[in-house]
């Protein structure tokens, strides 16, 4: 899969077909520093600007979980 970022969050495309398959954002929150797919392509994680962590299911484009860290910029993401 392919992520795309946008204005208010990103959208992942099928890297074959470059056809849209899901849009993620949610509320008003603005994408920011990093960004990673997990090693399965199952969940995308993306920052944002107010320093939340959202995680995303790929395969049905829903928000499975959110989190803050309080005031602290998370600048980068690395999974295991």
């Amino acid at each position: 899969q392919l992520a795309a970022l946008t204005s208010d969050g990103y959208e992942l495309y099928d890297c074959l077909t470059l056809q849209l398959i899901h849009r993620l954002t949610y509320k008003n929150k603005k994408p920011r520093f990093d960004k990673v797919f997990s090693h399965d392509d199952k969940f995308f994680i993306y920052t944002t600007q107010d320093g939340d962590i959202l995680v995303w299911n790929t395969q049905t484009g829903e928000l499975i979980r959110s989190f803050s860290l309080g005031k602290v910029w998370i600048t980068q993401i690395l999974l295991s």
